[in-house]
């Protein structure tokens, strides 16, 4: 199951130890697995748009709205 590219609104989030795991409105889950902790989203999680779309080497990246940076993640569900 290979993923080109999707925009969903986040569902929820969850951003424990600084490391992000998001669930989208289509049911997917996405883990960040690299990268600086985060920390802190500043909105509702409905207020963020999530694209994930493939990079190099088979890894995917999410892109927030309202977030400058990518993040490396791996799906979950």
């Amino acid at each position: 199951d290979t993923i080109d590219a999707i925009s969903e609104r986040l569902a929820s989030y969850d951003l424990s130890n600084g490391i992000l795991l998001v669930t989208l409105d289509n049911g997917q889950v996405w883990k960040q697995v690299s990268g600086e902790p985060l920390g802190h989203l500043q909105y509702a999680a409905p207020q963020y748009i999530a694209t994930i779309s493939r990079g190099g080497s088979g890894a995917y990246l999410l892109k927030l709205n309202r977030l400058g940076s990518s993040l490396l993640v791996r799906r979950i569900r």
